[in-house]
């Protein structure tokens, strides 16, 4: 989402663990760390595909090449000016390929609530806390897109028995996506999911129930990324999650 809110939020999180527990030597893995903890550990997986569902304009992958990795990397993003500068990156670089397409548990044509800040547009309406908190992420329209399940895409039988690493950054829809992937989901080696602790959009799926589903197939969880906190009460409003098949 907003870096330097994610910044900023990060720094609070740091004084007060500082505040209660006083200075400790950082760990070599911190579960607070910038996301680059967990890009890093995806690169050195090496897995046989990336699925890259809620790509945006292609932000994650731009990171996971720079770390080394380069293998195949398949990107999903449903919004029509995102997946313009989308397309534009993954045509100069090998084995990536996109599609103007969100994913769910049906096929359907739906409306997009395209936000001001793009990467938070949703399939759901965008909450009232969350614009008090970003104003520059208000609602400013909608865009009608085409949904389909992973597991009935055309594409959906080169996954097979494929090592998968699953990034899933849908602001809220995550459910929905998951269920969508049926037996595909065996295959997941590993995820970065990107959780909402507070309720940001209108329906959305329940942090709890993402991890369940995900443990339920054999991913362990391995810590948070990118943790942003409420400004004043300091409770955890959303962060990347991530799970890998091996516990460490």
């Amino acid at each position: 989402m907003l870096t330097n809110f994610r910044r900023r939020a990060v720094g609070r999180l740091q004084r007060e663990l500082r505040r209660r527990f006083g200075e400790r030597p950082a760990p070599q893995a911190s579960p607070w760390a910038d996301e680059t903890f967990a890009i890093a550990r995806i690169a050195a997986m090496n897995p046989d595909v990336v699925l890259d569902i809620g790509a945006n304009e292609g932000q994650f992958v731009g990171k996971l090449r720079k770390l080394g990795y380069s293998g195949r990397i398949i990107s999903f993003e449903p919004q029509r000016k995102a997946f313009m500068e989308l397309s534009r990156r993954a045509s100069a670089s090998p084995n990536w390929e996109c599609h103007q397409l969100a994913l769910g548990d049906s096929s359907a044509t739906l409306n997009m609530h395209v936000s001001a800040f793009s990467p938070s547009s949703s399939l759901l309406p965008i909450g009232r806390l969350h614009v008090e908190l970003m104003p520059q992420t208000a609602e400013v329209g909608t865009e009608s897109v085409s949904v389909i399940r992973l597991d009935e895409w055309e594409g959906a039988g080169s996954l097979l028995g494929k090592r998968i690493f699953l990034k899933l950054d849908v602001q809220g829809y995550e459910l929905p996506v998951l269920r969508g992937m049926g037996g595909l989901l065996r295959d997941v080696n590993g995820a970065l999911v990107e959780l909402n602790f507070r309720s940001l959009f209108d329906g959305q799926s329940r942090y709890f129930e993402v991890m369940s589903i995900l443990e339920g197939e054999g991913l362990h969880f391995a810590g948070l990324t990118g943790v942003n906190l409420h400004p004043t009460v300091s409770d955890f409003l959303w962060a990347d999650a991530v799970f890998f098949k091996q516990s460490l």
